[in-house]
């Protein structure tokens, strides 16, 4: 199982720093702005997410028979209904909408962070530009892990534990009912919830099959990978808080300040 690819050393780990410092850099320019301006880079992203989605939704369609694969069901589809809706919503359950979206970006930055080659591949990265597809898996999720980054260094949400847990947690559940069925219905491996896609635990799973059943042992991994889904995002919110919380600590800094003082003399 390896979690890193030498692809990866050479391209994200130096985006990964692009990203902090941009996050830096915006967090300077448009901190005390109003929402409405801090708003752009984020909307800017989402944006550029939702087009080359349309894009690959098109391009499934080449050769006369769609992909399934390709169907908005896995986790990281997740951005492109919650991040238009945390940029242009404002009603009643902004905040609901707002702790989702970011905790769902937050769940990306770890497990990018940790794991990247779970979330693309090096060939991936060898073909960015050879084919739209792998163009598309590494930019969608190098602007996505980014999107968490623009939502932390420019306050774009406020946390509110008891609301936003309560929102994180129904949502999940009813995402992991939905691409979880799916998943079976299709024989299509969304979120993991067809197959696992970490090799020692889909030995462990081909192991339990002959013993349970296909059928009852199927259940009981689905109801696994939910309930892991469930934890992992709420380990990602309270990692959000935390830090929203450094960043907040960091900028009070006596030598923060002493900086600032200095540059608005």
């Amino acid at each position: 199982m390896q979690l890193w690819e030498p692809q990866h050393v050479r391209t994200f780990l130096p985006s990964l720093v692009v990203m902090i410092i941009l996050g830096v850099v915006l967090r300077i320019w448009l901190g005390k702005k109003p929402e409405k301006i801090r708003m752009i880079p984020l909307q800017i992203c989402t944006v550029f997410l939702l087009v080359i989605e349309v894009i690959k939704q098109v391009k499934s369609f080449e050769g006369g028979q769609y992909d399934l694969y390709s169907l908005p069901l896995h986790f990281c589809s997740l951005f492109l209904y919650m991040l238009p809706l945390m940029c242009f919503y404002h009603g009643k359950y902004k905040q609901q909408v707002r702790a989702i979206a970011t905790t769902v970006s937050g769940s990306l930055f770890i497990l990018i962070v940790i794991y990247p080659s779970l979330i693309y591949s090096g060939a991936s990265i060898d073909n960015f530009f050879n084919g739209f597809f792998s163009f598309h898996t590494v930019a969608f999720h190098t602007v996505a892990t980014f999107t968490f980054v623009i939502i932390v260094a420019l306050n774009l949400h406020t946390p509110d534990f008891k609301k936003d847990a309560k929102a994180v947690l129904f949502f999940m559940i009813g995402y992991c009912v939905v691409a979880g069925i799916v998943a079976q219905v299709l024989k299509t491996n969304y979120n993991n919830f067809y197959h696992c896609n970490i090799p020692p635990l889909q030995k462990l799973k081909e192991a339990i099959e002959p013993v349970l059943g296909y059928g009852f042992a199927q259940c009981l991994y689905v109801i696994i990978v939910s309930i892991a889904d469930l934890a992992f995002t709420h380990g990602a919110y309270q990692f959000y808080r935390l830090m929203r919380n450094v960043v907040t600590k960091i900028e009070n800094s006596k030598f923060v300040k002493r900086i600032s003082a200095r540059n608005e003399k």
